[in-house]
Formats: C-alpha cells, structure tokens, sequence
C-alpha cells in the first residue's frame, strides 16, 4: 500500500534529488504519482508552481484541522469582534 495518493495535502521536507530547494517547508496537493523516478508531481498552495520529487522529500499533512484548533479560532474572532464593538460604541 503507498504512503501517499493523488490529493493528499504534503509538505516538501528535503531536496534530495528531485524538489528544489526554494519548496523546502512548503504545502501542496499530488496531482500525480506516475511511479517514475520522480513519481510525485506537486502543485503548491496558492500558486500555479508545481514541482517534481521523490516520496522521501515529503510529508503528510493533515487534511483535517481538529477541534481545538478551531475553537481557538472561533475565540480569537469573537475577541476581536467585541474589541471592536467596544471601539465603534
């Protein structure tokens, strides 16, 4: 069974052979894994740029945010937001 699979979310983790090093610690999705020698064809988040690379130049990345993330978020917001109130009367 592969680690990875087409539209898993991975982050760039070395520069081995394939990536070049100005993707190290960046995000992106596998739009391909043709098997080759640099099977994985990565699209970057939020650009066009996709590079090539081999399976040991990356991580998975959760897909998923989890809970305590989100609630953390939604209190920084609802923060702001009465900071604000308190600012407009």
């Amino acid at each position: 069974m592969a680690k990875f699979k087409v539209g898993d979310r991975v982050r760039v983790v070395a520069s081995d052979d394939g990536f070049y090093a100005h993707y190290m610690g960046r995000i992106g999705i596998i739009e391909i894994d043709d098997g080759g020698s640099l099977p994985l064809h990565v699209r970057f988040e939020g650009e066009v740029d996709y590079d090539w690379g081999r399976y040991s130049e990356v991580e998975l990345v959760s897909n998923n945010t989890d809970v305590a993330t989100i609630k953390e978020a939604i209190a920084n917001v609802e923060a702001a937001l009465e900071a604000l109130k308190a600012l407009v009367g």
